[in-house]
């Protein structure tokens, strides 16, 4: 009778532990959360819709200690002509073009490049990332949403999470479930592009005119590796004067 007891008891108490372990398991994001996302981003498609903005960047040179060594900034004009080619203008402080170039459409890529480009003895990165492209239905699989405690003023929260090292965008998201609209975005590549150790991006979207929630403020840390040498930068843009084109 003894053995037959502690025996019930050790199952009662594995039962007790797994309906516990149950109970803890992390609430997945509901499917529907991401396809409303995904319906409010017609404003940032450029495949589909022209517009344009201003973009006021700051690119600071930093020492491994986070210290500045040297900062520059410049004004540019993003046109989109809604076929996915971009006219990019280099103002100056006056609001004039300095510069002009075209660039063409390319095959939207998953993966976050970063491209070193030597310039009047200056290095400067280039940044391209897509925090969206995680959400379309046939590339969920390959990530785990997990819904986190809402933010200070209530909004919902969620991270997104690789399987397996497949390549994407993952990190937390903040989100506002009234309009179905991004307000702030933390995270990095799954993989950093080649002689990048470190990508870290914070994102912060907010109404346009017409109520949708656009990008407005962004800070991408960025620490690389080229032979020898070790570069360390942090690049701050603010985006404006968003205008529709067509």
């Amino acid at each position: 009778m003894r053995i037959a007891g502690g025996i019930f008891t050790l199952i009662l108490a594995l039962a007790v532990f797994c309906g516990s372990a149950r109970a803890t398991q992390p609430e997945k994001v509901p499917g529907a959360w991401l396809d409303s996302l995904r319906a409010n981003l017609w404003r940032m498609n450029t495949d589909s819709l022209g517009y344009s903005f201003n973009t006021f960047t700051i690119q600071h040179r930093l020492d491994k200690n986070g210290n500045i060594k040297s900062s520059d900034t410049v004004w540019t004009r993003m046109t989109f002509d809604g076929q996915g080619n971009r006219l990019v203008q280099e103002l100056d402080d006056s609001g004039a073009v300095k510069s002009s170039r075209v660039q063409e459409r390319q095959e939207e890529s998953d993966e976050t490049q970063v491209k070193d480009e030597e310039s009047d003895g200056k290095r400067s990165v280039q940044i391209s990332m897509n925090p969206f492209s995680t959400f379309k239905p046939e590339r969920r699989g390959n990530f785990s949403f997990t819904l986190l405690a809402p933010d200070a003023e209530g909004h919902p929260r969620f991270s997104v999470a690789t399987l397996n090292d497949n390549p994407g965008f993952v990190g937390e998201y903040t989100v506002d479930t009234t309009r179905w609209v991004p307000l702030h975005i933390t995270g990095h590549p799954t993989e950093p592009p080649k002689h990048v150790k470190r990508l870290e991006m914070d994102m912060v979207f907010e109404p346009d005119s017409d109520g949708a929630n656009l990008i407005r403020h962004a800070t991408s840390q960025i620490e690389a590796s080229f032979l020898l040498l070790k570069f360390y930068m942090r690049v701050e843009q603010e985006f404006s004067d968003y205008q529709l084109t067509e």
